[in-house]
């Protein structure tokens, strides 16, 4: 049944309104459109594109899905983009590649390209350097594989398509189930939109059922934080609209349309506001239109009605989508049917997809050849009816012996370990949790083993902490265990909210507790924490962790002559000599308290002492490189770094360290090129934390001053100016002052320039360290400074490392 749009021209009047005024000051327009489940957002969102038919209208079909993956929306709006590129005259996605492999830096797109054609095996023309774009271009599975790809180089050219497209063309981008969004989307959205003046941004945002509007408006706005402040810098117009459910009289309006008026006072004992409601009364009234005169003015499920009335086989194929998440491969149906089903009934497996398509239970999207369930709706119901359990057990049962069969080397499909581990941890969590142990192992490995988005972690994870029971007997071990794997992360925030459902008092969690204060910035909320613990009876052991922590804290607090003293205590304590890698990461921890003469010397003999250890050795060349850096070395930090890049670049928790360091020398060294612009994105892909976040943003600001590209340095200062309220280092704050001043003085904005000064000028006021000295010729405040920075004050601005001597609490 095809929908009719009935009363929301209140609505539609609003709409207008904030659309005329975004016009009006020029800047983006982003409307939320939320309300209930069912509610007619979408039909309210097609209506508007078809209205304003002087913009070219994309729509973003996502499915209802939870913990989308990693970039999962900003692949689903380049292909929305692409797809449509014949009808609307832009370029396509591959005339955009085509372009760009053509410029100075294009030799790594097509080096990705290459890679992803022969890893998945794919038949295309590859004659050296040179790609048949013509052809690639008609070829499908190429173009999926593309949008999909985990290749760094592609995401930021998706990224770097959908912003030509956006900025160049009106455009209204029409986005459904945005309260789903992954955070790198989420992270980049925040990027291109307060850029695209020409465009209109409609963004479809469900409520749950126990949530009202008011309630509604303050989830958005706290999901949407990022925007609303270019909203309050008047840089964008920002609106929530909400649709309320539709009178008996408008739905009455629908209902006669198609004849089936006599249904009518049935339905409004179910009715709840959610339209999609009518699909299913249509249904039943063509198989049973006898039933309304037998259940008047009775409540009946019309969707399980529906469901109990389809197929079996289809029902099957129902619940084979359910389970998997709600979204599934076409391919893989195929293989799953048949491994289940004949032949012969493999063979009417095109109709029976129709037909569901047609009972309004599922879509084909046929860009992306995913199949997946239309309505939330019909997942709840699916699931609540006990009559579907026996169907539900089997769809289960059949995706574990496929997906433990893809991790056995028995490859069925084209599926990665990566989505293997996911799937399987998802089955297990909701059919098989006693697997559930043995399978965190396992995810565990792949992580630190493989190249992984940290959000991408942290989607296989936390689904495991909601699947803890408090009253099961490892309930506590289990979430330390989390924890452990959060924190080592570098996911703090994670880390202490699981810690506070451990609610253990032990020694673990006792160390934990104040390290993630630390960590979090909280240092005298640890140093107190400490203070207590360490006025019981503790292990000498157990004390010399505490004193590590400490040590760390007070460095953060300035107290260098406290922080001193602590680190005699500790390198006097014998017992630190019994555990070589706690000695080893003590010599590497030099860096933040000790004179760059004896903390080079102390990390030197480090790495000597972790000559058999890939992992501590690297960590601590990257320290010394650090300090090599500091120092005008680069030569000799370059080579340590390249060193480290060996096994460290592979690493999750690392990788932007790296990167981010790579391009500190470049800069330094002058080498303003492209290579170091794309170091520091990619660092900024995979650097969590306001701190490593800040730094890598400060280093870009940096770079795009020396190529006078104002436009991508005024968005570092923006980002900037708002991740700094979360960090609480004074040495870091006043860095990026300095910086954003540098920034303002070199475009002429004198007082902008003197603002920032004077702010940076501030926290050097705080800080008291003998280390920094070089700071107060800087800021004006003397004329001395340590000849030891020489080399900073040369090249007149100051760019921040990332250390990699993060506390290692698992010394227990």
């Amino acid at each position: 049944m095809e929908e009719k749009f009935v009363n929301r021209d209140n609505n539609f009047l609003q709409f207008d309104q904030y659309l005329n005024k975004s016009i009006q000051y020029n800047v983006p327009f982003v409307s939320i459109v939320y309300g209930k489940s069912g509610v007619g957002k979408s039909f309210f969102a097609k209506e508007l594109l078809l209205r304003y038919y002087n913009y070219i209208g994309i729509k973003v079909v996502v499915p209802t899905i939870n913990n989308t993956p990693e970039n999962y929306y900003i692949e689903r709006i380049a292909q929305s983009i692409d797809g449509l590129s014949p009808a609307n005259n832009y370029p396509s996605f591959f005339s955009f590649f085509k372009k760009k492999s053509n410029q100075r830096k294009g030799k790594k797109y097509i080096e990705s390209l290459k890679n992803i054609i022969l890893d998945e095996h794919i038949i295309g023309k590859l004659i050296k350097e040179t790609i048949d774009f013509v052809s690639l271009e008609n070829q499908d599975e190429i173009k999926q594989k593309l949008f999909s790809s985990k290749s760094s180089d592609i995401q930021i050219l998706l990224k770097e398509y959908i912003s030509y497209i956006v900025c160049n063309y009106m455009i209204i981008l029409n986005i459904e189930n945005i309260h789903n969004i992954d955070a790198a989307s989420l992270d980049y959205l925040n990027d291109f939109v307060p850029n695209s003046l020409q465009s209109v941004f409609i963004f479809e945002y469900t409520i749950s059922h126990e949530t009202d509007e008011r309630k509604g408006v303050s989830e958005i706005y706290n999901i949407f934080s990022d925007l609303l402040q270019f909203q309050e810098q008047s840089k964008l117009f920002f609106a929530a609209t909400y649709l309320e459910k539709l009178s008996k009289e408008d739905v009455y309006k629908i209902i006669e349309q198609y004849g089936i008026s006599e249904a009518f006072d049935s339905l409004f004992v179910n009715y709840d506001g959610d339209l999609r409601l009518l699909k299913h009364l249509q249904l039943t009234y063509q198989r049973d239109k006898s039933l309304f005169s037998r259940v008047r003015g009775e409540k009946l499920d019309y969707r399980r009605y529906h469901l109990e009335h389809i197929d079996k086989d289809q029902l099957y194929i129902l619940a084979l989508i359910i389970v998997h998440k709600g979204i599934l491969p076409y391919d893989q149906l195929y293989f799953i049917y048949e491994y289940k089903k004949t032949q012969s009934l493999l063979i009417n497996i095109d109709d029976e997809i129709q037909k569901l398509v047609e009972e309004d239970l599922i879509i084909v999207n046929k860009d992306s050849h995913n199949i997946y369930i239309k309505h939330d709706s019909t997942s709840e119901s699916f699931s609540s009816n006990k009559e579907f359990q026996r169907i539900r057990h089997l769809a289960y049962n059949t995706w574990i012996n496929y997906y433990e069969n893809i991790l056995s080397k028995a490859h069925y499909a084209k599926v990665t370990e990566e989505n293997a581990l996911t799937m399987l941890f998802h089955f297990y969590f909701n059919h098989i949790p006693q697997r559930l142990e043995a399978l965190f192992s396992r995810i565990k490995d792949y992580i630190f083993k493989n190249i992984v988005h940290p959000i991408s972690a942290r989607n296989f994870i936390y689904p495991l902490v909601e699947n803890l029971d408090s009253k099961t007997k490892n309930y506590q071990k289990n979430c330390l265990e989390i924890v452990n794997l959060f924190y080592s992360l570098h996911m703090y925030n994670d880390a202490h909210e699981v810690l506070r459902k451990a609610n253990s008092k032990d020694e673990k969690y006792n160390l934990f507790l104040s390290a993630i204060l630390n960590r979090k910035g909280n240092n005298e909320a640890s140093l107190d924490f400490i203070e207590k613990q360490q006025k019981k009876k503790l292990s000498p052991r157990l004390n010399l962790i505490f004193n590590t922590i400490k040590l760390v804290s007070l460095r953060s607090l300035n107290r260098f002559e406290e922080m001193l003293n602590c680190y005699e205590e500790i390198i006097s304590n014998e017992n630190i000599l019994t555990k070589e890698i706690e000695y080893g990461f003590f010599l590497r921890i030099s860096e933040v308290c000790l004179s760059p003469e004896l903390a080079v010397k102390n990390i030197l003999k480090s790495i000597k002492f972790f000559d058999k250890d890939d992992l501590e050795r690297s960590n601590s060349q990257v320290t010394l490189s650090i300090l090599y850096i500091r120092s005008g070395r680069l030569t000799e930090a370059k080579n340590l770094l390249e060193s480290a890049k060996i096994y460290l670049s592979s690493r999750i928790t690392e990788k932007h360290v790296i990167n981010n360091n790579l391009a500190v020398i470049n800069l330094y060294n002058n080498d303003i090129n492209e290579e170091t612009e794309q170091l520091l994105l990619d660092a900024l892909i995979t650097g969590i934390g306001s701190f490593n976040r800040i730094v890598i943003l400060n280093n870009l600001l940096i770079y795009y001053c020396k190529i006078n590209n104002q436009n991508q340095a005024t968005i570092c200062v923006e980002k900037i100016s708002n991740l700094i309220k979360k960090e609480a280092d004074k040495a870091l704050h006043r860095t990026c002052y300095y910086n954003i001043a540098y920034f303002y003085k070199s475009f002429e904005n004198e007082q902008l320039a003197t603002s920032f000064l004077n702010k940076a000028i501030l926290e050097h006021q705080a800080i008291v360290n003998e280390t920094t000295l070089f700071w107060n010729d800087k800021l004006g405040i003397s004329n001395t400074y340590n000849g030891f920075f020489n080399f900073l004050i040369k090249n007149n601005y100051y760019l921040p490392t990332i250390s990699n001597w993060g506390i290692p609490v698992n010394f227990y």
